[in-house]
């Protein structure tokens, strides 16, 4: 029985053993079984978390989800060669503003195809699909649309839970460890199971000591290049993304393999900043104050952290040769109109497709 695989598997890893990729298989398809009680999936989960998940395991976990997911067309999967993803674990409790996606239009507006992975918020009031609905964008788009807005606007939304139907036996067990204060490996699994894989990635962690780890796993999953950070505020507050309210660690992946360090916010140009000047509202709210940043209305520690996490976003896709670059070009981006123009045709074509 699945059961009894599970409880096997988590009695060998409470002794400290790692998990071979037919054992993570084996997890895998009990983890995904709905005759499985929500106890022994719990057991495990926690079993593993209390070992410490390596990247081999991590890496192992991430394959086995992605082939689970539901495969995208040839045609996207051929734009995703030269595509990018930003995305956050979450997990961190900053109640941080909607920084990923936000920075995702500008690159978008930037003619860098996105293909953007995310849920609805777990840990914060506002999640990306939240953001999107907020400004007019929809999590369910046709195959045939999905595609056209991708060719059109360099910009597509892979929905969780659309695209990944196999989670829907592991949410309740991570429901109930979550609402003990408790993390799983899949609090960071999502940024690794984009189902697209586009070449470039951008991803922002809930706790620095992942940064090298995942690094690591995403040049072992391919990424042609891209970075792994984590935000720290002065008080010590870690948020999923880079700031302008205190320091960024980071390390590259793939082509950027060998590139580690922190960033201050005197590196992107910028001055320190309060993190209340970064936190999260409502996402209507949150959708009303990224129309006022890109407008060029607001000019305040969040548009510099925007157009800071744009740089990296460059940065990674290969499209400038520094940060510094990078800045000015995200600057230029809000300032000339570009970035507020796409999002207005966006937002009129998606009302369009209906």
């Amino acid at each position: 029985m699945q059961a009894d695989v599970l409880k096997t598997l988590a009695d060998s890893i409470s002794a400290g053993e790692h998990l071979s990729p037919d054992a993570i298989s084996q997890a895998v398809n009990a983890l995904t079984d709905g005759a499985v009680s929500i106890m022994d999936k719990q057991a495990f989960l926690n079993a593993l978390h209390d070992k410490g998940e390596t990247v081999e395991e991590v890496i192992g976990f991430a394959a086995a989800f992605r082939d689970l997911a539901q495969k995208p067309s040839a045609a996207i999967l051929d734009i995703s060669k030269n595509g990018l993803d930003y995305v956050g674990t979450g997990g961190d409790h900053s109640n941080a503003f909607n920084i990923s996606t936000s920075v995702c239009m500008m690159l978008a507006s930037a003619g860098i195809p996105i293909l953007k992975h995310g849920n609805r918020g777990a840990t914060s009031p506002s999640g990306t699909a939240d953001m999107q609905e907020a400004l007019g964008f929809k999590a369910d788009l046709s195959a045939e649309h999905f595609l056209k807005l991708l060719e059109n606007q360099n910009f597509s939304f892979f929905f969780a839970p659309a695209f990944h139907p196999a989670f829907k036996h592991i949410v309740p067990a991570r429901k109930a460890l979550a609402q003990q204060g408790k993390r799983t490996i899949f609090n960071i699994l999502g940024p690794l199971i984009n189902p697209a894989q586009p070449a470039f990635q951008v991803l922002g962690v809930y706790d620095k000591k992942w940064v090298k780890p995942l690094a690591d796993a995403l040049t072992g999953l391919g990424r042609k290049r891209g970075v792994v950070l984590s935000g720290e505020t002065v008080s010590g507050q870690a948020v999923d993304k880079a700031i302008t309210a205190g320091q960024t660690i980071y390390c590259g992946v793939g082509e950027l393999d060998g590139h580690s360090g922190v960033w201050n916010p005197s590196d992107f140009g910028k001055d320190l900043c309060d993190f209340e000047e970064l936190q999260s509202d409502t996402p209507t709210a949150n959708a009303a104050r990224l129309l006022r940043i890109f407008s060029g209305d607001e000019k305040s520690g969040l548009s510099d952290t925007l157009c800071a996490n744009a740089a990296i976003g460059l940065w990674s896709a290969g499209r400038v040769e520094s940060i510094g670059q990078g800045v000015e070009i995200a600057e230029n981006l809000i300032s000339s109109g570009r970035t507020s123009q796409w999002l207005e045709e966006t937002r009129s074509i998606i009302s369009e497709l209906g």
